[in-house]
């Protein structure tokens, strides 16, 4: 397996559907040896999407060589995918597919396994939304990675009209 594309999850089943029904058929037609694995938290403690992207990490770490993280709400049409999905991502680099204006690593990038592992991966005990994102971006930069941000939209200007992603 090449890549994987890793998508953090909890309570979200239209999301989910619409992404199973309509992403994943794209995405496979256009990524060579790529499988979608759903990471699902169970209820009691607050959403750690760091904890659940680093149990993925860990458990394809011998089986794949570039990691997508990726949020099930947001949507890549073709454009995206042929454009940022495919291709090399050097060493020592962490590619922004779909970064947010607020300065962070999220919610969508792609790195070669390796770096994740040089970093030490996500925090763990990041619970609730959001600051994962900036802590995974701060790892990045402290130990001198590259990041590659290329699409800089706020997730509520991607659109059904978007050339590049849908929001669900």
């Amino acid at each position: 397996m090449t890549t994987i594309i890793i998508i953090p999850y909890r309570n979200r089943e239209q999301h989910l559907k619409y992404f199973i029904d309509n992403s994943a058929p794209l995405l496979k037609k256009h990524i060579e040896n790529m499988k979608i694995v759903i990471v699902e938290q169970m209820e009691g403690k607050p959403f750690n999407r760091g904890k659940l992207l680093n149990v993925v990490f860990k458990e394809y770490e011998d089986e794949c060589k570039y990691i997508i993280t990726h949020d099930v709400d947001i949507n890549p049409k073709k454009k995206a995918i042929l454009e940022f999905y495919t291709g090399e991502v050097d060493d020592n680099v962490f590619k922004g597919i779909l970064t947010s204006t607020c300065d962070t690593l999220a919610p969508i990038f792609k790195t070669n396994i390796k770096n994740l592992f040089k970093i030490n991966g996500f925090p763990n005990n990041i619970w609730g939304w959001g600051v994962e994102d900036k802590a995974i971006q701060n790892r990045v930069e402290l130990y001198n990675f590259k990041i590659d941000k290329n699409l800089k939209n706020p997730i509520d200007k991607v659109g059904a009209n978007n050339e590049v992603f849908q929001s669900y």
